[in-house]
């Protein structure tokens, strides 16, 4: 998509070189996408777990799309105590309504890619976790859990824990279930999620949500997106994946790349 709209700098959350590269073949596929990205003189900039831990970045965007109140990192950093890895808060008694979030704070800038994740949070959120955090609304974990569409945890927890209302809520962008214990949390919501780490929370008697690697990380994209596209006269656009966002889903897609 780069070389086709004649973009030369790439910004990515996720690294393209995950795992140290053990040679420079240029038949294998990754150092192939390299010879390419040199040849047509195309930068690659990747921000990971920087963009993970830094204040406004991929949980704190989380965290608002989630309406938690008072949200601080999980692990924060010594020398930045509200940026870090992760985050955990209580959430907002109000209902759970990313839509309206957008519309105050983006209004008709907001990107078609960033309205259809919204919507994807408040098909789980609004008919999942507003009941279950909602103190007004007074319903049982299980009656959240058993109407939230991604994996969770529900079917190893203890009974008694399902007729509880949470209080402190970890969320953790990508795969942060590691992290997201370490919380001491009453509800985790990450990406991505091992069996035994299932196992080991509900044990503990938390429930967990796994909602997705890419779903947890393209929402603080979007806002990347947002920051970039005022700091440069050049034209600036968000790649979606068509394999997680499948074509004529967003709707209207002008100006952005698809």
């Amino acid at each position: 998509a780069a070389v086709e709209y004649g973009a030369n700098v790439i910004v990515t959350h996720h690294p393209f070189i995950f795992e140290p590269l053990r040679d420079l073949d240029l038949a294998g596929s990754r150092t192939a996408l390299l010879e390419t990205l040199i040849k047509q003189d195309i930068a690659l900039i990747q921000c990971h777990t920087n963009l993970d831990s830094a204040t406004g970045g991929i949980n704190d965007v989380l965290c608002r799309l989630l309406d938690t109140e008072g949200s601080i990192p999980i692990l924060p950093k010594a020398e930045e105590p509200a940026a870090g890895l992760g985050r955990i808060g209580i959430l907002g008694s109000g209902a759970i309504n990313a839509a309206a979030v957008l519309a105050e704070e983006y209004g008709e800038h907001t990107p078609p890619p960033l309205v259809c994740l919204t919507e994807i949070f408040e098909r789980c959120l609004r008919e999942g976790l507003e009941a279950l955090y909602s103190s007004a609304c007074g319903r049982s974990v299980r009656y959240a859990a058993d109407r939230i569409p991604f994996r969770t945890n529900l079917e190893y927890l203890d009974p008694r824990v399902l007729r509880r209302l949470p209080g402190r809520v970890a969320v953790c962008g990508g795969a942060g279930a590691d992290i997201c214990k370490k919380a001491g949390a009453d509800c985790c919501i990450t990406g991505e999620v091992k069996h035994h780490q299932f196992l080991e929370a509900a044990l503990d008697g938390v429930l967990v949500i796994e909602a997705g690697h890419y779903e947890t990380e393209a929402p603080g994209i979007a806002e990347l997106y947002l920051l970039a596209e005022p700091m440069t006269d050049a034209p600036v656009f968000m790649y979606c994946d068509p394999v997680f966002v499948p074509d004529g889903l967003m709707g209207d897609l002008s100006g952005l790349i698809f």
